[in-house]
């Protein structure tokens, strides 16, 4: 689930006046009982005591004025990206928990008869009983705004049976729809409705005709990557031998039950910043220099290392570009590598001849290789 705040809905006209042709038959949440709803929840406070997100900033800001609707919410499939039936609703105050509750509800009626059931089944057990049939997890690529418990519990990566589902689809839909915002905001609720409805209806369609295709490209995709990753964590088991029993134990007992410790939260508690390092190594270098010690070099071996990683972080975000750029799509043909590669040579460059003063070693070992000269590190005075 997700919001999008471009599907905005002036203060034009009304159901009365323009009701939509049938509420709650395809993807617009029912209205009358979604406003009834949205009638109880005017004053709910939203609290958050994960971030600071901006979606709950805009809950509380002044741009909901002159608006019926602020946004809409939506909620898809995350493998296939099918967006669900009566599975979107307006937004009046930003993404306030009272309205995506709502529409996760609606949703989630059509998924499961179980489901369903639940609210003939005592009030105090059906918490109980949905939180057993429903996991919860945070998209890979939003994760990474939550702090790291949640990012920890809610992580894709970590849940059994997500493979590598990113969970982003609801991105490339809003991405889709982008395009009719500017005509739907001054759209009546009916006309407004019906023309999102069969904008949705017409994704799905796509969606289903080019499944096969998907598909095929994706288990194509998978072979070549699972012969990749099962060499490695073969290798890796074999250089780890003596902990990997244990750490079987712990993660089939944690996937078992929930309770139990989670094996990769880390147990240290008291782990160093990135930047917490770098200004211990920068007093480091001070307290050197105040003692009398020369430098070897006018760039000191923190920055040394810093400049390293950075360079090995730029190649490596080179790379997902470069493999990016190969696939025959709109987001491929808009990547521009030429300049990205030259600036990349230069830090290589750079990084070379450091290397050459703080680690002598690398010259020997580079001797030993089949390597031009010219690629070799030379020392920087």
């Amino acid at each position: 689930m997700d919001a999008c705040f471009a599907l905005k809905r002036r203060l034009i006209s009304n159901h009365i006046r323009d009701p939509p042709l049938g509420s709650g038959m395809a993807f617009m949440v029912e209205w009358e009982p979604y406003r009834q709803h949205i009638l109880t929840i005017t004053d709910e406070q939203e609290i958050s005591n994960c971030n600071d997100f901006a979606a709950l900033d805009y809950a509380n800001t002044k741009f909901s004025k002159g608006y019926a609707a602020t946004g809409v919410a939506a909620g898809v499939c995350a493998r296939h990206e099918f967006v669900q039936p009566t599975g979107v609703g307006d937004l009046q105050r930003g993404e306030r928990f009272g309205n995506m509750d709502y529409i996760l509800a609606a949703f989630l009626r059509h998924v499961n008869e179980f489901l369903r059931k639940l609210r003939k089944l005592p009030e105090h057990v059906r918490q109980h009983l949905a939180s057993e049939l429903v996991q919860f997890a945070v998209p890979k690529m939003h994760i990474k705004g939550h702090i790291l418990p949640c990012q920890i519990r809610y992580s894709l990566a970590l849940l059994l049976g997500a493979g590598q589902t990113d969970g982003e689809g609801i991105e490339r839909l809003w991405a889709a729809i982008a395009g009719v915002a500017g005509s739907t905001k001054l759209s009546g609720p009916g006309t407004r409705s019906d023309q999102l409805d069969d904008h949705w209806q017409f994704w799905n369609w796509q969606k289903l005709v080019g499944m096969a295709e998907t598909l095929r490209r994706r288990l194509s995709n998978a072979e070549v990557e699972l012969e990749k990753q099962e060499a490695a964590f073969s290798l890796f088991c074999v250089e780890q031998a003596e902990h990997v029993p244990r750490w079987l134990e712990l993660v089939n007992s944690f996937e078992a039950d929930n309770s139990q410790p989670n094996p990769y939260e880390s147990t240290q508690g008291n782990e160093m910043t990135e930047a917490q390092v770098r200004a211990e190594l920068d007093d480091q270098d001070k307290a050197e220099l105040s003692n009398g010690a020369l430098p070897l070099h006018e760039v000191t071996p923190a920055d040394f290392i810093t400049f390293g990683l950075e360079v090995e972080e730029e190649q490596r975000r080179l790379a997902g570009q470069a493999q990016l750029k190969k696939n025959k799509n709109e987001t491929g043909d808009k990547i521009r590598l030429k300049k990205p590669r030259r600036k990349l040579k230069n830090q290589y460059q750079r990084w070379r001849e450091l290397q050459a003063t703080y680690m002598p070693s690398a010259a020997l070992y580079f001797n030993k290789l089949d390597i031009n000269d010219a690629a070799l590190p030379k020392p920087s005075l």
